[in-house]
Order: C-alpha cells, then sequence, then structure tokens
C-alpha cells in the first residue's frame, strides 16, 4: 500500500525544497527523489498520511519495518529563560558607574526571553515590546552539544546547541540554561520520539552522496 512522503533535500540549482512522493517505503521515496536530481536530507512520513485511518493496522510502515508511534495531543515539556547571571556585571556598572536603566534594560530583556519545549517543537521568545517567535520542529534536531565554561559551571548553568535540517535555523543555540545537563536530556528524549512518532529518516551529505553513486 502507498503511502505519502515528504522529501526535504536540495535541486539541482542548490534550492533547499521539499517534494511529496507516493511510495511504498522511505527508502522508494528516498530513490524517486534521487531520479529527479535532488541530494536528499531527510524522509518522513507526511502527517496527512494519517487521515482517516481507523486501524493501528492501516498505519503505514516507514523503511526499517518500524511503524510510527502515535502521538497525543502536543503538550509543554519545558519552560525556562535564561539565566541573570551574564548580566551581573551590567547589573554592577548600573550601579557604580551607568544610568541604572540600563541595567535594568538589561534585566528585562533577559527576562522576556522565553524557551518553550513541547511535545512537538521548541519555540523561542524574544523583545520587550515587539515579540519575536522563532520555532523549530523537534523532528529537525539532529544532534545536540552541552558546553559548560568554568564561570558557567561555578554558577550551575550551561549552554545548549542543536544542529537542524531546518534552513531558517541551522543552529540554534540556548545560552545560561539553569539545570542544562537535565533540559538537554528532556530534549533529546523528545527529538527522538517525535522522529519515531513521524517515521523521519535523517541522511547527511556523505550518506547521500554514497547512495547517489
Amino acid at each position: 500500500m502507498a503511502t505519502r512522503y515528504i522529501v526535504h533535500g536540495v535541486d539541482e540549482s542548490g534550492q533547499s525544497v521539499r517534494k511529496f512522493f507516493e511510495a511504498g517505503s522511505a527508502g522508494e521515496a528516498e530513490r524517486q527523489a534521487k531520479a529527479i536530481g535532488m541530494q536528499v536530507r531527510a524522509v518522513e512520513v507526511d502527517p496527512a498520511s494519517f487521515a482517516g485511518s481507523t486501524s493501528p493496522l492501516e498505519d503505514p510502515l516507514p523503511s526499517g519495518g518500524r511503524r510510527p508511534t502515535p502521538m497525543g495531543p502536543e503538550q509543554t515539556v519545558w519552560t525556562d529563560t535564561p539565566s541573570q547571571w551574564p548580566n551581573a556585571g551590567w547589573f554592577a556598572l548600573g550601579i557604580l558607574i551607568l544610568p541604572l536603566p540600563w541595567a535594568i534594560w538589561k534585566y528585562v530583556t533577559t527576562r522576556c526571553t522565553k524557551i518553550t519545549v513541547t511535545t512537538e517543537r521548541m519555540r523561542i521568545q524574544t523583545g520587550v515590546f515587539s515579540k519575536v517567535i522563532e520555532e523549530i520542529e523537534l523532528y529537525r534536531v539532529k544532534d545536540t552539544q552541552l558546553i559548560r565554561t568554568f564561570w558557567q559551571r561555578m554558577v550551575g548553568l550551561g549552554t545548549i546547541t542543536m544542529m537542524t535540517s531546518d534552513v531558517m535555523m541551522p543552529k540554534v543555540e540556548l545560552a545560561h540554561i539553569r539545570e542544562s545537563e537535565a533540559v538537554r536530556e528532556h530534549i533529546r528524549k523528545q527529538v527522538e520520539t517525535v522522529r519515531r512518532a513521524r517515521g523521519v529518516r535523517e541522511l547527511d551529505v556523505a550518506e547521500s552522496d554514497h547512495l547517489l553513486n
């Protein structure tokens, strides 16, 4: 039974594209994309393919034979704001040298930065008067890294960096996060859960070039 897949990649002109293919497996959809000249980055089951399914036996199987895990309503997994510790120097200067309003502004801008991780995506909200909201689907996260400098370790903070397949946000950095090790583990587990649920198969450039040859 054919399933609709979304293939993410780069076309012959070097532009990032995504195309839909009806195929019996993710591997077959990948081959169809390569046949029209795409350099494949990732293959996922189109969520619309599950619409109208009345029995678990009707769910399409992704490449490898593992059945996607159904996901419930989207829920918040973790939310917080960055620590104010990096602003400590500004606070001191605000008292000793600079006008106090500048130190207050640094406090407010940090306080208004809100990071939320749900069961499906990450949302980063910034801005004081005008709000900017950036979102990235968790299934696009390819790898995570935790860096804790000496001073961050002294105050219990860390910086989490995520490499993604998102064109607009290929690198996401969450700086000065409290309980950073636990937060990174939360994100890692949720990414794996979402990727299994959506049947995502990620390919790096080396693997894609090898398959093309």
